[in-house]
């Protein structure tokens, strides 16, 4: 049958990988195309104002609501996302944070939270990532990182873990602790409720059907709440 794949020629791991990372660079070219016009709307507009050919005033009374109606739009549309452009091997860690010693404490609470995969990681095809949100690290069920052991919360990636959790410093972060000197953890309710939130799927009309907070969950090493 016409289109029929042979079944004595499996499609392997590595061909879905590379199919997905095919759609996944398109979306991405597509996404800079739509930079591309929206910067050139701007000055375009910006143009028009300086001619005097629109007026400014009812420029900006319309602006909050068009920029509510382009934000409603951006909430429901799937976006893939790619971790910093590095060598992670080259990332230093907090020299001074020893996470070994505060896993008992922690819980490894920062495996809860949410980042994207760099081409690094996805080429080494060490760190699995979320299907449904590309290219997001997975996470299980429980909403921890799936490398991460239930139990003792050690990493199964560690040699081979992305630069975003090897610069990550939880110290200033709120989600993960009320106040590190004292070693008092935050409640892990902090997280996990923000968990429960994210695992909300869209329904069949492809509508979201809850606020979807995923962006608290960020592991942003560049702000001191990580988020």
């Amino acid at each position: 049958m016409a289109g029929e794949r042979d079944p004595g020629d499996p499609l392997a791991r590595g061909d879905l990988d590379d199919a997905l990372r095919f759609l996944h660079a398109m979306a991405m070219q597509g996404q800079v195309e739509l930079d591309r016009i929206d910067a050139v709307l701007a000055a375009l507009i910006k143009t028009l104002l300086e001619s005097k050919r629109l007026d400014p005033a009812r420029v900006e009374q319309l602006l909050p609501a068009a920029a509510a109606r382009l934000e409603a739009r951006a909430a429901g549309e799937v976006a893939v996302e790619i971790g910093p452009a590095l060598d992670k091997y080259a990332v230093a860690s907090p020299a001074d944070l020893d996470c070994a010693s505060l896993l008992p404490l922690c819980g490894g609470r920062c495996c809860r939270l949410t980042f994207a995969l760099s081409f690094q990681d996805l080429d080494e095809g060490q760190v699995r990532w979320n299907y449904r949100r590309p290219y997001s690290i997975r996470q299980r069920d429980d909403g921890l990182c799936v490398h991460a052991d239930p139990i003792n919360h050690g990493c199964g990636v560690y040699a081979a873990r992305p630069a975003t959790c090897r610069r990550y410093d939880c110290r200033k972060d709120p989600r993960i602790w009320d106040d590190f000197e004292r070693r008092i953890p935050a409640p892990l309710e902090r997280v996990t409720r923000l968990v429960q939130i994210r695992k909300r799927e869209p329904d069949r009309t492809g509508k979201p059907g809850e606020p979807d907070e995923r962006d608290a969950l960020r592991m942003d090493p560049d702000r001191p709440d990580g988020g």
